[in-house]
């Protein structure tokens, strides 16, 4: 699974998972979706690796 994570209020904050997905490009479209709403939002695959970070 994909999961796509943010930072809420700054960069000191956590990182919270916001969903997961079962694809990169599900899980891509979230991100950028949720990207305005919160400091920052990246996407990790399923071997925890940070593909997508903004």
């Amino acid at each position: 699974m994909w999961k796509v994570e943010y930072k809420h209020a700054n960069a000191g904050s956590s990182w919270s998972t916001h969903g997961t997905a079962v694809g990169e490009s599900c899980a891509m479209g979230v991100a950028a979706q949720i990207t305005g709403k919160h400091f920052a939002a990246r996407v990790v695959d399923p071997r925890g690796n940070v593909v997508w970070s903004e």
